[in-house]
């Protein structure tokens, strides 16, 4: 259950696979960055699953970051695209604002607060309404990357650590 939600395995595989269609419409393609700035939610699970459905790399930021270190980390990760839960959209925007003429794409938000969706932005919730809810027909191999995870970066600027979908040791 989650706010109030009840839902089963089924139904988050087809949410899930409706939402990775809408970022398919959207341009996201395989071995695309794509960087999600978020506090944990349901539209997290089902962006991170999407994009890995797609397979595309999540890169996760942290929800307690400044505007000049979420920058730093779509920078440094070559994120194509953000997207960003609606409360954070201001530092969102600033971080892209500081990289300059990089092409970030502003995909959407995650309306948690219940703000207006903004300009340039889009409202995550209606991604899960695509009329496709078959899974994507993407060949992804076990030592393709799924997540791109950064480190706190308290001694110096944060590290970024590939997860691969294969566990275990990468050869």
């Amino acid at each position: 259950m989650w706010r109030g939600r009840r839902g089963s395995f089924g139904g988050l595989d087809e949410a899930v696979n409706r939402v990775a269609h809408s970022l398919a419409d959207r341009g996201v393609v395989q071995g695309d960055r794509i960087a999600v700035f978020s506090r944990n939610c349901r539209e997290f699970v089902l962006l991170y699953f999407a994009l890995a459905r797609l397979g595309a790399v999540s890169v996760p930021i942290n929800f307690m970051l400044t505007a000049d270190e979420v920058a730093y980390i779509l920078g440094h990760s070559g994120a194509v695209g953000l997207i960003a839960e609606d409360a954070l959209a201001g530092e969102a925007e600033a971080a892209v604002k500081q990289l300059g003429d990089n092409d970030i794409r502003l995909f959407g938000w995650i309306g948690l607060s219940g703000l207006p969706v903004a300009a340039g932005w889009e409202d995550v919730a209606a991604w899960e309404e695509h009329a496709d809810a078959s899974e994507p027909a993407v060949l992804i191999g076990d030592d393709d990357p799924v997540q791109l995870m950064y480190t706190s970066g308290t001694e110096s600027r944060p590290k970024g650590a590939i997860m691969c979908r294969r566990s275990g040791p990468h050869t």
